[in-house]
């Protein structure tokens, strides 16, 4: 998620209290469906190659520092090896690939979010 707001720079302030605002299904445990601003979606949707590089590269170095704080070891070494950078940039092309053609087909993208 925190990878998410670098997409919010220079974004309105209305877009990011639209994202922030909770939930559009769920119950309070979770889980949940967010509805991705457009600009949001457009902001995916138009990502550069270079800069796709650089945000699977801060993504992946979020994720593994989370992923550092496991105590169980097995569990973290595990964690860890399934969480090349590689495997951070495939899934932001998803999503780029995914939010293109949102927007071609006039639609709308969500987020589920689960604990």
């Amino acid at each position: 998620m925190g990878v998410l707001t670098d997409f919010f720079r220079g974004t309105s302030a209305a877009m990011r209290e639209r994202f922030y605002r909770g939930a559009l299904i769920g119950p309070e445990d979770g889980p949940w469906i967010h509805d991705l601003p457009e600009e949001l979606v457009a902001r995916l949707a138009s990502i550069s190659e270079a800069e796709a590089d650089d945000v699977a590269k801060r993504w992946c170095d979020i994720e593994r520092a989370d992923i550092a704080t496991i105590e169980n070891e097995g569990v973290r070494e595990h964690m860890l090896a399934g969480s090349p950078l590689a495997h951070w940039r495939t899934l932001l092309g998803a999503l780029a690939t995914f939010a293109r053609a949102t927007l071609a087909e006039g639609r709308r993208m969500h987020m589920w979010v689960s604990l």
